[in-house]
């Protein structure tokens, strides 16, 4: 299943990080949930509990980030394909974090089932961050790329 990785970005040490979020050195406070839901629909929970989706300034975060996250999940983070075409090949943080700092899977991102959108982190399928389409919801079986809804 899909889980929901949300990012607390207020200025805070990891000591400071409310329960059940963990933080890291940096001044962010990580929560892996099991709810499993689209990006939009992360986002907007995220949203909701005064963060948003992960966003990720470095490997040393990334790293952090992918301990959290069991080789069983699959986790959103913050990271979409923006511009007016949906090809645009501009990919932005939804906090609006300018940072360029990207691990990407060789080969990706590349919209390998059109309209992959936004960024996905699954270290028990893949090294780097893969794109996917954003209205998935579970990963089809391990070392599967993502399986898409039916319309």
């Amino acid at each position: 299943m899909r889980a929901l990785l949300v990012a607390l970005l207020a200025a805070r040490t990891a000591a400071q990080c409310p329960s059940p979020y963990e933080g890291t050195s940096t001044d962010a406070c990580f929560l892996i949930s099991d709810f499993p839901a689209t990006f939009s629909q992360c986002q907007q929970h995220c949203e909701s509990n005064g963060g948003s989706l992960a966003t990720i300034k470095d490997k040393a975060e990334d790293d952090y980030v992918r301990q959290l996250v069991t080789t069983q999940q699959a986790v959103w983070i913050g990271l979409f394909e923006s511009g007016e075409q949906d090809e645009s090949g501009v990919w932005e943080w939804v906090n609006g974090m300018s940072d360029t700092w990207r691990n990407w899977q060789p080969g990706e991102p590349n919209e390998w089932c059109t309209d992959e959108d936004c960024g996905l982190l699954a270290p028990g399928l893949w090294d780097g961050w893969v794109d996917a389409f954003c209205t998935v919801h579970k990963i089809k079986s391990r070392g599967a790329p993502p399986t898409h809804p039916t319309h």
